[in-house]
């Protein structure tokens, strides 16, 4: 393969898994937003969570379910973050330090003997950072994966929990339940 065509070659895959991070960057962003929103109603949910029913059963069926919602979530949580952060990628060094290697390659007259050295050099540099950078992406979408075999199963709990949660009115602070009132006789002493 000649050296303009592999290059291009290389450039093209480079650009590639870049575009790739940031792709799997905003598939994790969005998820991490679903899961905190869902979260955010569970913890709701437990807050004004009220242990009394007329059958005693009820509440700890909710509890049981929203016991297994919270720690699904949990996993999803830490799967999350260890799809987002803690990566590090590769990129080609700055377009000065580029650019003083191949003035180092020119004063020392090894272009002139290898008119390609510079763009060989390129070449080894894309593929290092791709090599790289490909290795991160594919783990990232492994762990992406294992995600999205688990989400339905906290998907479960967590819709069972909220129907028990609403169906039961389990809700200390739901308008329908009976408010008590205590009318205090106050006697004046005049």
């Amino acid at each position: 393969m000649e050296i303009e065509r592999r290059f291009d070659f290389y450039k093209e895959q480079y650009h590639l898994e870049l575009e790739r991070k940031s792709e799997l960057t905003g598939v994790v962003q969005i998820r991490l937003v679903a899961l905190v929103s869902a979260a955010s109603i569970m913890l709701y949910m437990l807050k004004t969570f009220k242990f009394q029913h007329e059958y005693t059963y009820i509440p700890l069926i909710f509890m049981v379910t929203a016991s297994l919602s919270c720690g699904m979530f949990l996993y999803i949580a830490w799967s999350l973050y260890k799809a987002y952060w803690g990566n590090s990628y590769e990129r080609l060094p700055p377009i000065n330090e580029l650019e003083s290697y191949r003035q180092a390659l020119e004063s020392e007259g090894i272009l002139k003997e290898k008119p390609d050295a510079f763009e060989e050099f390129l070449i080894e540099e894309m593929s290092q950072c791709m090599a790289n950078n490909s290795e991160n992406n594919d783990s990232r979408y492994i762990v992406m994966n294992k995600v999205m075999k688990r989400l339905p199963w906290a998907m479960v709990s967590f819709v069972l929990s909220g129907a028990i949660y609403l169906v039961a009115d389990l809700d200390s602070s739901s308008p329908r339940k009976p408010i008590e009132i205590q009318i205090v006789d106050l006697k004046n002493d005049r």
